[in-house]
Formats: structure tokens, sequence, C-alpha cells
């Protein structure tokens, strides 16, 4: 252990911040040893041992009379040996901070605030190893709160000062008075402890220059406040810095979409944040005063930013006027980038924007490139129309690009999403949303190249939005049930196995099939926390079966393209399974067809290291359009599912389901038909030497407690 036989001056000063604890940690070597300083000079290692002697350690600690009852489980969880080792493999130095409540001795009344953080780091031999620090925190919160009154009458002469205002939303006290003490050295700042309560003094404070929020809070978090405030057109262009201990990529990208500047990692380092704050805030009013910065630098036209602004303007100032707004698409232009390169795609691009301007050319009129390829136009109603009856745009972008560089690129295919008569009671935002959404119903390749947004669209919008401000307090209140649906052996009738379904009980709307709220979840990343959630339960409900003497049988659960795609996330299922304690045979994988279409080699080889780490792989939908025989050839398979369509209409797909049956076991997989209804279709799959069926001929899903009854019965 290289790293502890001499401590460099850096080491020796932070150790000499009277640490009640310091232990030295090689997560490689699965050891460590405990550190302890003497009057903050002499350092000396003791007592050292086993990853898993800490753990049981830290377990003890949490069960205690020591720890306090609120903070056990989060104890738990955050000196969880796996837990630290997974946000190690994602990030090997990022360092982590958690602050609790114990009591100094068994005899000890009052409890008091410490706090552990976790600086990891990659040794010379190339180990993840960590300082792990635990202190006494309530010293210097009472150090603290005594400078209160000092700091207020500091904060009352900001107050007569030309100083910005930074709103800090933080729950935790500690970080809060952090953030507040590094904050204020600087900027005034208001203070709040959620989402909510920002808000609240949001309407009463409009120079606030920055906002500082935490994403985990009780009452409504970051995401749900950065959502709300997207939707606030009076807020919405105050600049937010995310803080967090724990960020995923994943995490980082949500929060930059729904329209965080930045992400400042805990613990906080006082001239990294202070850079961050002033460096955002100036960007900010730059980009404000300076209309070079409101100009997208490929095609002249204004930016998303730029166009929201000067949108909401125009409206506002001509409230009388009816207006239409245009969300114009060049489909599958990333095939332009992938075929002829990047610098081609941004003269396609410019081409188009210059058509644009030629022909909409009208100071009532307002252009920006809303997305890569996509531009919003905003225009008076009937102008628009005037333009829409003498539109040769298209022509005129073909006739363009054949007289450029760019020949090459021919026939290009345009979509168009158009919100008439908009609502100007609503955020701009909202209004592209609309128009957004129509565009997404255009099959160009039918001959329809215009959607207009209808209010039956705007109950898909209003059911989108539900569902995403409903999610994680479903997550969270137990909302989301599984359901299992009975598999038998085509040829005996014997119960062989069954397949989780998810289901959504919701409080208002009742039970919501996976329909209604997966896709939703796949476009905005939550199906990755619904699948641990299923993983987790199944692998639950199998052991208590078995505890109980009832015999499982292999239960199939789905896994969303998102979780394939993620490699960070590629040890998640093993360990989730083996921390539960069940065997792998006992859960089986399916992934839909779609994800072997995409081809990718090292997808394959990922979904491959699945199946060998014992898991059964099962393609789902199988024959829905993606399927060839060298691809079925050589992936990874154990099974493959019938596409339920086949098996609706058996009596016309007879050959064809003959044909795929043989296929199948001629490559040595198993097939399953799902869907099987009745005594024909059954009889049928039979006789065509189908493996496995399921469907409401046996049964249709249910749930946890009639499904355990179907097994004991089986």
């Amino acid at each position: 252990m290289s790293s502890t036989n001499s401590l460099n001056k850096d080491m020796e000063r932070i150790l000499y911040r009277r640490y009640v604890k310091i232990l030295y940690v090689d997560f490689t070597a699965d050891t460590f040893v405990n550190i302890s300083a003497e009057a903050g000079e002499s350092f000396v290692f003791g007592e050292s041992g086993g990853i898993k002697t800490l753990s049981t350690e830290f377990s003890e600690f949490a069960d205690g009379p020591l720890c306090a009852d609120e903070d056990r489980a989060r104890f738990k969880e955050f000196t969880n040996i796996k837990n630290i080792k997974k946000r190690l493999s994602m990030n090997p130095r990022k360092a982590m901070c958690f602050s609790y409540q114990r009591k100094r001795s068994e005899e000890d009344a009052k409890f008091g605030t410490f706090a552990m953080e976790i600086f990891p780091d990659i040794d010379e031999n190339g180990h993840n190893v960590a300082y792990i620090f635990v202190k006494d925190m309530t010293a210097e919160i009472k150090s603290y709160v005594s400078s209160i009154e000092e700091k207020e009458l500091q904060h009352a002469e900001k107050q007569n000062s030309n100083i910005r205002k930074v709103l800090i939303v933080e729950d935790n006290a500690i970080s809060i008075a952090i953030a507040d003490k590094i904050i204020s050295e600087k900027y005034n700042t208001l203070l709040a402890s959620n989402g909510e309560e920002a808000l609240h003094v949001l309407e009463s404070n409009e120079d606030v220059s920055l906002i500082l929020i935490d994403l985990h809070m009780p009452v409504m978090d970051g995401f749900t406040f950065l959502r709300e405030k997207k939707q606030n057109p009076s807020i919405a262009s105050i600049p937010v810095i995310v803080t967090t201990s724990d960020a995923g990529a994943e995490e980082e990208i949500r929060c930059l979409s729904l329209g965080a500047t930045d992400v400042i990692l805990k613990p906080y380092n006082r001239d990294i944040m202070l850079s961050r704050v002033e460096s955002v805030i100036r960007l900010h009013e730059s980009s404000v005063a300076l209309s070079a910065v409101e100009r997208d630098d490929i095609t002249g036209l204004y930016t998303r930013s730029a166009f929201f602004h000067y949108a909401e303007k125009m409206l506002s100032q001509n409230k009388d006027i009816s207006y239409d707004i245009t969300i114009t698409d060049i489909a599958k232009f990333r095939h332009i980038n992938q075929l002829y390169g990047t610098e081609t795609g941004d003269t396609v691009l410019k081409i188009v924007a210059d058509v644009l301007q030629k022909f909409l050319k009208n100071d009532k009129i307002l252009i920006g490139r809303y997305g890569a390829d996509q531009f919003a136009i905003l225009g008076p109603t009937e102008l628009l129309a005037e333009y829409a009856k003498r539109d040769n745009f298209f022509a005129e972008v073909d006739r363009k690009l054949k007289k450029s560089e760019v020949d090459k690129v021919v026939n290009i295919v345009f979509k168009r999403g158009i919100y008439s008569c908009v609502d100007k009671s609503i955020p701009v935002s909202e209004i592209c949303d609309r128009a957004i959404l129509a565009l997404r119903t255009v099959e160009p390749e039918y001959g329809n190249s215009t959607a207009v947004f209808s209010e039956s669209m705007n109950d898909e919008l209003n059911h989108i939005r539900m569902i995403e401000r409903s999610m994680q307090t479903a997550l969270t209140k137990g909302q989301f049930k599984v359901y299992f649906q009975p598999k038998h052996n085509a040829q005996t009738g014997k119960l062989v196995g069954a397949e989780a379904l998810i289901r959504w009980i919701h409080p208002e709307k009742g039970l919501m099939t996976p329909g209604m709220f997966i896709p939703i979840f796949e476009k905005n990343g939550f199906i990755s926390k619904l699948d641990q959630f299923v993983i987790r339960s199944v692998c639950k409900n199998i052991k208590e079966w078995e505890q109980n003497g009832i015999k499982p049988v292999p239960v199939s659960i789905n896994i969303s393209r998102r979780d394939l795609l993620v490699k960070e996330d590629e040890g998640l299922l093993s360990e989730i399974i083996d921390e539960v304690g069940v065997e792998k045979k006992l859960i089986n994988l399916e992934i839909t067809e779609s994800v072997y279409g995409a081809g990718e080699d090292w997808l394959i080889a990922r979904i491959g290291r699945l199946r060998d780490q014992g898991f059964q792989i099962e393609m789902d939908d199988f024959g829905s359009g993606y399927s060839a025989l060298n691809m079925i050839k050589a992936m990874p398979l154990d099974t493959i599912k019938l596409d339920m369509g086949f098996i609706k209409h058996l009596d016309e797909h007879v050959e064809v389901v003959k044909a795929m049956i043989s296929l199948a076991h001629v490559l040595g997989k198993k097939v399953t038909a799902e869907g099987v209804e009745t005594e024909e279709q059954l009889t049928t799959l039979r006789t065509l030497g189908c493996d496995t069926v399921q469907g409401y001929y046996y049964s249709k899903p249910l749930p946890l407690e009639e499904f355990t009854e179907y097994l004991k019965n089986n």
C-alpha cells in the first residue's frame, strides 16, 4: 500500500483539521487501514483489514444506538461498499460528502452533526483508492451561527450597493450554510429550502442574477423546479447552476436539457464555485446585451434562446393580431452528415436558411434555428397564409443545392408542423412544443409533408406532462406494480415460466397500461429507474417464494434499449440480483428485436456478456421488421418470441410461423408465442412445434398475490 508509506504536505494539512476518524481504502486490493493524527502533526497507521470488515463496521454503526433513527437508512446507502465502487467506476476522482446525526457516546443525550467525506484517487499502481474522513461539524456550525449577526450587517450594506443577487436552494443545513458563506463573499444571497419555496422567493425578487439549486430535495426537487421555471416567462431566462454530490452523466445531461447552465459537485471548493458563478452571470448578461451572441454561427438566424426572447416580445406587443408558428425539419438530416460529412451538412443548413430569409423577408416575421436541423417561423396568420399560397420554397432549395458545391445532395425532404392561431397566454417554448408535436405526426415518405396541431394533440401533450410530473412520486409511493403473465409448455400445458409486466396504479387515472407511459419514459430516460425497480421487485418476489416453500419458475423481464446503451451500468443487473441472492437462471432478459437491428458490434458483445453471466436471453417481437437470417444466426440468443401480430391472425400466417419456428430450431433456439387466446391457436402451434405459449387462453397478467396462488396450484 505504497500511497500510505509517506504522507505529502497537502495530506498533512488536511489531517490537521481534527478529523475524528480517518481511513485509507484500497478498493482494488479490497483492504483498508485506520490513520490517526496526534495533535495534527504525528500520523500513525493503525488497524487494517479487508473491506468486508469495514463494511460490517459501517453497518453495525448504522444499526447501533449512536446513529440517529432518521439517518440509519441514508448512512447505510452512502457507506455501502458496492455503491461507492459503482460511483468510482463512473468517475474515479469524484469526491463525495454526506452529513448525519450521531451521539458521541451512549451516555450522551444529545446528537451532534457529523460529516463523512470521501476523496477518491488512483494510486501509482493504478488502484482505485480513497481517503475517508469523519468530522464533527457541530463546532463549525455553532461558529457559523455566531457570525450571523455580523453577516447580516454586511448583507445590509450590500443591499444598498449594486451587488447582484444569487438565490441558493438547498434543504441540507450544512450545505446551505457553506454555500451561503462562499457566495456571500461577492454577492447578496437569498435562501430557500426547496424548489417550491424558491418559486415564491422569485415572485418577490425580480432582479435575481443566478439560481444555485440542489437536485435532491423534499417537496419539490431540482428537476421539477427546472421544469416549472422553464414554463414561467418571467423567470425562464435566469441562469441556473445545479449542485449535487452524486451526478452521473445521464443526470447531468438531463439537467442541461431542462435549462441548467452548469453543474457543480459537492463538497464545494470555494475558488471553483465563485469562478463558476461569476462566469455564468457574466455570460448571461453578455448574451442579453450583445446581439452578436443572438445569432447562430452557421445560418446567421436567431438562436433558439434569442428566438424565444423576441417571440415573447412580438406576441406581447401585438395582442390583437393572430399568429401562427411553424417548425420546419429536414427529414433524415443525420444521413447527410453521415454520408457526406458535417461540412456538407452545414452548407445545406445555410442554403435552407438563406432561402427562408429570401422568401419570408418581412419585419413582421421572425425566423430562428430551433434545433440541429429545425427552423422556427413566427408570423401573423394571414401573412403566413399568403406566403404559403406562393410557396416555391422546396424548389428554390433544390435549385440552390444543384448550383452549390454540395450538388451531390439531392432529394431533400422537409417536414412541417404548424400551430395556428397561437395561444399567447402560454410560454413560447410551449407554443413551439405544440408545433413539434404536430411535426412528429408527419410521414413525408407517404406524400404528407405538413401537419397542423389539433386539440387531440394537445391532450397528448398534457398527458406527457402529467406523466413526467407524476413519475418520480409514483415510484417513491409504490404506485408501480409488477404483474405476472404465466408461460406454459405448448405440448404438455405445464407452467414453465412467467413474464413480468409493469402496471401503474395512478391515484386519479386508475390502472395505466405500459403503452400509456413506457414510450415517454424511454424518451426522458426514466425507463432506467423503472427497469431497476422491476428487476429488484421480481428478485425479491422469487426470494419470498423460495422462503415460503414455493418452487419458483423463471421470470422474463423486459430490458430497454437505453439500459444497454449506458455502458457504465453494464454490471448493474448482476449487482441487483446478487444483492438479493437469486440465481440468474431464474431471470430471463427480454430484449426487443429492434435493438438488434442497430447492429453495433459492441452492443451485440454486451448482450453476449449478459448471457455469459448466466442470463437466458429472449428476442421479443421477432418478425416485426428487423430480422435477417445472418443476424439471427450470429445473435447470442436462447429464445425468440413471435410477434403477437402473427398469432392474432394465425390462420393467415400459418406457413410463415411454421418457417420461423423451423428456422429457430435449426439454429438451436426455442420459440415462445404470445397472445394465444383460443384453443384453435394453441392446437395449431402445438402442431407446428412451438415450445412455449402465453396469453389469455391460460391466464391474463396477474398481480403478485394472485400469481403466487397460481404458482402454488400449478
